[in-house]
């Protein structure tokens, strides 16, 4: 014979209910106790992590649901939620779905709505087929679009300096303004040497490195990665 003991949470969730709902706008920013984690995200992990639990409780535990919790499924029988199980995530999971068709279905129709504070990429629609035979998809000017998937970086870094990095040359790429001495580069692959810090030494002189990423292509909106380096070259003490 087994026993079951069911876990009431009622009392931690009015407790973590109460501190949400005290979160003022300009505290979204903060840090909390979870490295990299601002307190935005947290909240929209707990609300994620709500809705996980109230439909593994119901013993639903698939994609598809019909319930409305931000009030923009309007049609109902909707994919709620996020598919790489957090919000603010920039690495999607693929979900392969299949159902169906009632007699006499002729067009199936893909709708997507959001909140109107999620500026996100949003999902993608791949692979549609219909009785093993690949589907014909297409959409009205300003809908959806058709996409490669690729995303070309335009990468921009700018070395900020109080003091000369290259003293005796303008290198490409340097100006100098009331910041003090500015290095800006462009490309794919950035390898810039022949910087001096001398005019750094004994002083409260300090560098800053900006970079940026205007990406253009079918996608302008995921993050990309990078990296990087910087190497003494002259002093290996």
């Amino acid at each position: 014979m087994t026993s079951t003991t069911l876990l009431d949470l009622g009392p931690q969730a009015r407790i973590v209910a109460g501190l949400a709902a005290g979160v003022r706008e300009e505290q979204l920013t903060d840090a909390t106790p979870c490295p990299g984690t601002a307190v935005r995200n947290m909240l929209g992990h707990l609300l994620h992590l709500s809705v996980a639990f109230r439909d593994a409780g119901r013993k639903d535990l698939g994609v598809t649901t019909d319930t409305n919790p931000f009030g923009n499924n309007t049609e109902g029988n909707g994919l709620t939620g996020t598919s790489g199980g957090a919000y603010f995530v920039d690495d999607p999971s693929y979900i392969h779905l299949s159902a169906t068709l009632p007699a006499g279905t002729t067009d199936v129709r893909f709708r997507y709505s959001t909140d109107p504070a999620y500026l996100d990429t949003g999902w993608f629609v791949d692979d549609v087929q219909v009785n093993g035979s690949a589907a014909t998809v297409s959409s009205p000017v300003g809908d959806w679009f058709e996409t490669s998937g690729i995303q070309d970086n335009n990468w921009i870094v700018q070395i900020v300096s109080s003091c000369d990095l290259t003293p005796g040359t303008t290198s490409t790429g340097e100006t100098q303004d009331t910041a003090g001495f500015v290095y800006r580069f462009e490309g794919d692959e950035i390898h810039e040497a022949g910087f001096s810090t001398k005019c750094m030494n004994s002083t409260k002189a300090s560098v800053l490195v900006v970079i940026s990423n205007l990406p253009t292509g079918d996608l302008t909106t995921l993050d990309a990665d990078y990296v990087l380096r910087v190497t003494n070259t002259s002093n290996k003490k």
